[in-house]
């Protein structure tokens, strides 16, 4: 059971953002001081956070727990011990469906993904279900990613539009606006980075409406990537469990 912190009175909004961390200390007071001076200058506003600790060896959940004291749209999640990416993503949807949000999102901690983002995210609703943003739609693309990166991402879309038959374009995108129903009604069952791919294809396929924003993703400055070859690895198994 992961710990919760309480919530006193009313959310600070209809949306609420899910950051899982990982050993993340260098980056979490960075992306919190980020969206601070951001909702300082008016930006943001009406979107809450929730920070969700991955069991991590380092002190990212002291700092969670310190922050979160600061600033009221700032929550938090601790799982104690490390479930991986799936699980935390799982932990923050659930503290958000609980709490009444109705528009839940996801980004990584490492601030690859652009903040600003989210507000054009948002006024796309209700028109669609969920939004990404995406790579692979004209105007997204990387920058100073490794090129072998760059090709197997590229291969790898190609490849899941052609065997699951979905038009979704970055399905494996990891920054994305969802509307709460989609979570509620879509089963999800990989435990791996798989979860993302997952819920494209099967919110695709259960007639969803989904909207790719272009997004040039930037290659993370600090801090390292949790997934390496084991979890490429894991992650080839579970997409062959998609398949069969």
């Amino acid at each position: 059971m992961a710990d919760f912190n309480e919530i006193e009175g009313q959310n600070g909004g209809k949306t609420i953002v899910v950051v899982p961390c990982y050993n993340e200390s260098e980056n979490i007071p960075k992306i919190v001081r980020l969206i601070s001076d951001m909702k300082n200058r008016g930006g943001l506003a009406g979107i809450d956070f929730v920070f969700v600790n991955d069991g991590s060896r380092d002190n990212s959940l002291e700092l969670i727990k310190q922050l979160s004291a600061e600033h009221g749209w700032m929550k938090y999640a601790d799982h104690g011990v490390n479930k991986g990416f799936a699980q935390a993503l799982r932990t923050g949807r659930q503290y958000a469906i609980d709490n009444s949000y109705d528009l839940i999102g996801q980004i990584d901690c490492d601030m690859t993904h652009p903040l600003e983002m989210l507000v054009e995210m948002q006024k796309l609703f209700p028109e669609y279900d969920m939004v990404l943003a995406s790579r692979y739609v004209k105007g997204g693309g990387m920058k100073n990613v490794p090129l072998w990166r760059v090709l197997l991402s590229e291969t790898a879309q190609v490849f899941f539009r052609t065997v699951f038959r979905i038009k979704t374009r970055d399905a494996t995108s990891g920054y994305r606006l969802i509307k709460k129903e989609v979570l509620q009604n879509v089963p999800l069952e990989e435990d791996t980075f798989a979860i993302q791919l997952e819920l494209t294809i099967k919110a695709e396929r259960a007639g969803y409406t989904i909207c790719e924003l272009p997004f040039v993703l930037v290659n993370r400055e600090f801090g390292s990537s949790s997934f390496n070859m084991k979890q490429f690895i894991v992650y080839v198994k579970s997409v062959m469990r998609l398949i069969f």
